[in-house]
């Protein structure tokens, strides 16, 4: 297996662990201290944005497969007035159109967050404006439709992330050819 494919991969998880590290040292270390603990905080939240980059990364890493081709190019030669061809190896990759699914389902889950940021926001402002006081209030219809909306939103996230994940990784495409079953063209 071609593993410098996953460099880059390798190198986010490592910023990912150093990020996740750092951060956590530093809420560690000083509880007391606003300032570490706010910037603990953002280094945590930042190694789990790096997080999900890195499973991006390695997905995208393990569904790529280059498929050598030979391309004729065929062309005249001005001295002699012939045609004359050369062979060129191009490396083509595989599975396009699942990459393109992937991203698609990745867009999706970004779009979802992006949903699910809005309704919580619309739900706690109605919630913040119906009893300043952060007293016991009763939530009307849109209130918990936006609450309901937005739960929705993170869980349909999770999936059109996963769902992604998988279709860019491609794991159908490790399977060797000699392990599929060949027709033998008759129809049973």
């Amino acid at each position: 297996m071609n593993l410098s494919k996953f460099r880059v991969s390798f190198a986010m998880l490592v910023v990912t662990i150093i990020l996740n590290r750092v951060g956590v040292n530093l809420i560690m270390s000083q509880p007391d201290n606003d300032d570490f603990w706010l910037l603990g905080s953002c280094l945590s939240i930042c190694s789990v944005l790096a997080f999900l980059a890195t499973a991006v990364s390695f997905s995208y890493s393990l569904g790529l497969k280059e498929v050598p081709t030979e391309m004729v190019n065929v062309y005249r030669d001005p001295s002699d007035n012939t045609w004359k061809s050369i062979k060129e190896e191009v490396v083509n990759f595989e599975g396009d159109d699942a990459r393109v699914i992937g991203f698609t389902f990745l867009g999706l889950s970004i779009l979802s967050i992006a949903m699910m940021v809005l309704l919580g926001m619309v739900f706690l402002i109605i919630v913040i404006f119906n009893n300043p006081l952060y007293g016991p209030t009763t939530c009307g219809s849109i209130c918990q439709g936006s609450y309901d909306g937005a739960v929705l939103s993170i869980k349909a996230s999770v999936a059109f992330f996963v769902f992604g994940l998988i279709a860019l990784a491609r794991p159908w495409s490790w399977i060797p050819l000699s392990w599929r079953q060949k027709s033998d063209g008759s129809d049973e």
